[in-house]
């Protein structure tokens, strides 16, 4: 668990010093606070490391438990549920240090941070409904691992994770919206930046992909389901 942590953490301080003195000097004081981008990176990059890990942990569960599945019958999504509940450990010690690194700007907190463990409920959720399908393909394919770990580098940086939206090009933030991670990263900046709680259709977009996703990874696993343990 410290090195979850200890790692993120460490990137986080590289990405501040480096950002800070490439991006900041040109972010308009209308789109971000003075003073606020550690913040701002912070609350995008920290999350998302977390989804990352539920990803990747999700990815490799069956495969990692061979011997268990091989002799107990135990279902398969025991041991992708223990790895997503891992993970989403993980995102509360996130939200804890958030909610310290804001004390320590001198920020206090709002009622609407009462909605940050909701979104990041939802955003771990979502990750778990992938990681039903990844987990059950990773039987079959085992170079999946691999190709999850570049996918999910690729992936931080198609979104504002660690740069300012309005930054980019008009052509790219138009797309920003069909990105699946999009909304769970805007509310979450919103609720913790701004103090007010995301509007309806951010809520609509989130409980839309958490669906998606846990029924494309259900009907994935249960095609698959019959195979895994011999594939293993």
């Amino acid at each position: 668990m410290l090195w979850n942590i200890g790692m993120p953490l460490a990137l986080l301080v590289v990405y501040v010093v480096v950002f800070s003195a490439v991006l900041v000097p040109s972010i308009s004081p209308d789109v971000l606070e003075p003073g606020t981008f550690p913040l701002y990176l912070s609350v995008g990059f920290l999350p998302w490391t977390a989804f990352a890990d539920t990803l990747l942990r999700g990815t490799q569960a069956l495969v990692g438990n061979a011997a268990y599945l091989r002799r107990l019958p135990l279902p398969e999504r025991v041991f992708l549920g223990q790895s997503a509940v891992a993970s989403t450990i993980g995102m509360l010690v996130v939200l804890v240090l958030l909610w310290l690194l804001s004390l320590v700007w001198g920020r206090f907190p709002t009622l609407a941070w009462l909605a940050m463990p909701v979104v990041a409920f939802l955003w771990q959720a979502f990750a778990y409904g992938l990681t039903l399908a990844l987990g059950a393909l990773n039987v079959f394919f085992r170079d999946l691992t691999q190709l999850v770990t570049i996918l999910v580098q690729i992936w931080m940086w198609s979104v504002p994770v660690v740069y300012v939206e309005q930054l980019l090009p008009d052509t790219l933030r138009s797309v920003l919206p069909f990105n699946p991670v999009y909304p769970f990263l805007t509310s979450l900046r919103m609720v913790y930046l701004q103090g007010t709680f995301p509007p309806v259709e951010l809520w609509l977009a989130m409980a839309a992909w958490v669906a998606l996703a846990v029924l494309v990874g259900e009907l994935v696993l249960h095609l698959v389901q019959p195979e895994i343990r011999d594939a293993l």
